[in-house]
């Protein structure tokens, strides 16, 4: 699906509709992930705004799609641990930034995508992505 039958289909489907605000996005695997542009559709009440965003709009350098090669459930569960300690600064870090920034954007709680990253990068670097990771896993081991 090209982006202008994502942005027509995302048009239709909102068209007529209360909206709250919403976002979408339609790009290389429809992930957010450094490897390339994606189109990011804000929509409103009454509107649809379109915009193009590269990984360099977020500050992290473009990687390659076999940079974010998984493995199984557990090897990739290692990879995330090494990303929310502060472990791993390479792509799959980027990936989560991009990721929360976005989160942080939607949710009005940063100005902008680089305002986001700060705030992410910040929740790393200070040891608190990790002290949530801790918690998380206390919570479900009890269970």
């Amino acid at each position: 699906m090209t982006p202008d039958e994502v942005f027509e289909a995302v048009y239709l489907l909102c068209e007529g509709l209360i909206v709250a605000a919403d976002t979408v996005l339609a790009g290389e695997g429809v992930a957010l992930e450094p490897v390339g542009e994606f189109v990011l559709f804000d929509v409103t009440p009454g509107q649809v705004t379109e915009t193009t965003r590269a990984p360099e709009d977020y500050g992290v350098p473009r990687c390659s799609p076999g940079d974010l090669k998984g493995g199984d459930s557990t090897a990739n569960a290692e990879a995330f641990v090494r990303v929310m300690t502060g472990d791993d600064e390479g792509p799959h870090r980027d990936a989560l930034l991009m990721g929360a920034s976005l989160v942080l954007e939607v949710a009005g709680q940063a100005a902008d995508c680089t305002d986001g990253v700060a705030q992410a990068k910040e929740a790393i670097d200070s040891g608190r992505a990790a002290q949530f990771l801790d918690k998380f896993r206390t919570h479900f081991a009890a269970s």
